[in-house]
């Protein structure tokens, strides 16, 4: 499902995004198993797989006990410069 219609005037021919990612959190208790994987890069070749690779990497930036600084720098290696 497309978060909006691709024909639509805001994204038509456009490098634009065209998903939507939810984010739901719980508590973590003692039981709560780490379970993201950590990436080495986004893939920003379409919006679908953006969009999940950057909430993968939230999910596994949140697991982390690092500075703004560090997820700042985690950031921008993750994601490939355009050319």
């Amino acid at each position: 499902m497309f978060s909006e219609n691709p024909i639509s005037a805001h994204i038509a021919n456009l490098n634009a995004l065209k998903h939507d990612t939810i984010l739901t959190f719980t508590l973590r208790t003692d039981s709560t198993p780490a379970h993201w994987p950590p990436l080495t890069q986004i893939d920003t070749l379409d919006s679908e797989t953006f969009c999940r690779g950057c909430s993968a990497a939230i999910g596994w930036l949140l697991e982390q006990d690092w500075s703004p600084e560090q997820i700042r720098a985690t950031w921008r290696q993750l994601i490939p410069k355009r050319k």
